[in-house]
């Protein structure tokens, strides 16, 4: 499956997962807390974290430009990341925020 995201050609994302991120962020979850459950959600619960996969399902899930989401990669879900959750929550909950009109368009 391929979508296409402001420009952006997205490989392989699940509908579902997308939705569900789009869902948590309707009931104010924090970003950390939507990065977690993404990762139990997903196939790949349990493996190691592919930060590449967690920017594209939330550039895709919330519209997000280019390098929006690179904060990702700074964060891990054990806390050994540069970036805590507090930062990461910080970091992404504005993007999210700003581009709610159009990953709302898009559901």
């Amino acid at each position: 499956m391929t979508t296409r995201t402001r420009g952006t050609i997205m490989l392989g994302t699940q509908t579902e997962l997308i939705v569900a991120l789009r869902s948590m962020a309707r009931q104010g979850n924090r970003p950390s807390e939507m990065l977690r459950a993404f990762l139990a959600q997903s196939k790949y619960a349990g493996g190691s974290v592919d930060r590449n996969l967690l920017v594209q399902y939330f550039s895709e899930a919330f519209c997000l430009m280019d390098g929006q989401a690179y904060p990702i990669f700074g964060w891990l879900p054990d806390g050994t990341g540069e970036l805590k959750d507090a930062d990461i929550d910080y970091l992404l909950a504005r993007r999210i925020e700003q581009a709610r009109s159009d990953w709302e368009k898009a559901s």
